[in-house]
C-alpha cells in the first residue's frame, strides 16, 4: 500500500527492532520529503476487540516513542475483517508520561479515520502526516461529520471548511449537525465557521479563504443570524464546557459574541435564556451576565 502511494517502506531488521518495525519515506508527487515516519506493527486477535485495537507497552516504550526524534505510528491487522487501523504513538506516550501513567497497553479505536487501506492512505494518512487536510469528497467528508466517533467527526468538518466551504450542501450539514448533535459530540469548529461567516477570522486559519457564492452566502447567513433562544443557549454550553467565559480576542468566546450580536433581537435571546428553567444554571446566569453587559456598555469586551 505505502509503495502503491509513491512512497518508501523500509523494514527494520528483527534484531534491531525496539519499538519500531518499519518506517516510511513519505514522497509527494515523485519528490522525496524530509519526513519520516516509524511504523509499529501488529497483527492477530491478540491484539483486536470489537471496536478497539490494543498495543502492549512497556514503560520503556513509552519513553522510546515519547523521546524519538520520528513520530511512531501504531499499526494493528485484524485478520477477520482484512483491515488496519492506526493510532499516533508518539502523542500516546507524551500524554501517559506527562500524566505519569503507565498503562500495559494502548487502546485506541476501529473508526472510519484511522483505516489503513490503499485509498486511506493515500488520502487521509499521507496528507495528514505532510499536515494538510485529508482529500475526501464532499460525500466522504459529510459521511465522517455525521459520524458518531468524534476525531471522525471533526475530521470531517475541517474537510468540509478546508476543501468545500462554498457548497451549499456545506451549510445545510453544518446547520444540521448544530441543531441535531449535543455540544460534547460537536466540534468547536461548527461555530467557528458561523463566526468566520460573519467576519471574524480569528479561529478559522485552518479553513478556505473563499468565499460561497452569493446564494448559499446568503442561505448561511440568514439561517445564523436567525438562531433561537435554544441555539444561542448552545453556543454558551461550548464556553461553560470547553473555555470557561473567556471573552478576550482569539478565544472562542469572542468569536461567539459576533454571532450573538448579529442577531436581530440579541437581548430578547439572552432574557429568554436567563429565565428559561430547560436551560443549564451556569448558561443561564451567564446570559443574565452578558445581558446586564452589553445594557451597560455593548461594547464592554473592549474593556
Amino acid at each position: 500500500m505505502v509503495e502503491e502511494a509513491g512512497c518508501l517502506f523500509k523494514e527494520i531488521n528483527l534484531q534491531h527492532d525496539f519499538g519500531h518495525d518499519a518506517t516510511i519515506i513519505l514522497v509527494i508527487d515523485g519528490e522525496v520529503q524530509p519526513r519520516e515516519t516509524a511504523l509499529q506493527i501488529k497483527s492477530g486477535k491478540t491484539y483486536n476487540r470489537a471496536g478497539f485495537c490494543r498495543i502492549p507497552v512497556k514503560p520503556t516504550h513509552l519513553v522510546f516513542w515519547a523521546k524519538h526524534d520520528l513520530r511512531t505510528l501504531g499499526l494493528v491487522y485484524d485478520p477477520s475483517q482484512r483491515l488496519a487501523h492506526w493510532v499516533d504513538l508518539k502523542a500516546n506516550a507524551k500524554a501517559f508520561l506527562r500524566e505519569r501513567q503507565t498503562p500495559k497497553s494502548i487502546v485506541f479505536p476501529k473508526a472510519l479515520y484511522n483505516q489503513f487501506h490503499h485509498g486511506s492512505f493515500r488520502n487521509v494518512l499521507l496528507p495528514m502526516l505532510m499536515s494538510k487536510t485529508p482529500l475526501l469528497s464532499i460525500e466522504e467528508a459529510i459521511s465522517w461529520s455525521g459520524d458518531i466517533d468524534f476525531t471522525t467527526h471533526s475530521a470531517g468538518i475541517r474537510v468540509l471548511l478546508s476543501r468545500h466551504y462554498t457548497e451549499r450542501v456545506t451549510w445545510e450539514t453544518l446547520l444540521t449537525l448544530f441543531r441535531s448533535r449535543d455540544v460534547d459530540d460537536l466540534s468547536h469548529f461548527v461555530p467557528s465557521a458561523f463566526s468566520k461567516l460573519l467576519g471574524n477570522w480569528d479561529l478559522s486559519y485552518t479553513f478556505t479563504t473563499a468565499r460561497p457564492p452569493p446564494d448559499v452566502e446568503e442561505f448561511a447567513r440568514t439561517a445564523v443570524t436567525n438562531l433561537d433562544p435554544s441555539g444561542l443557549a448552545k453556543l454558551l454550553e461550548f464556553l461553560d464546557h470547553d473555555e470557561g467565559w473567556d471573552f478576550s480576542r482569539g478565544t472562542l468566546g469572542r468569536a461567539l459574541l459576533v454571532i450573538f450580536e448579529a442577531q436581530e433581537d440579541m437581548t430578547g435571546s439572552l432574557r429568554a435564556i436567563a429565565e428559561g428553567p430547560e436551560f443549564r444554571d451556569s448558561v443561564r446566569r451567564m446570559a443574565k451576565e452578558l445581558d446586564k453587559a452589553y445594557s451597560e456598555n455593548p461594547r464592554w469586551y473592549w474593556g
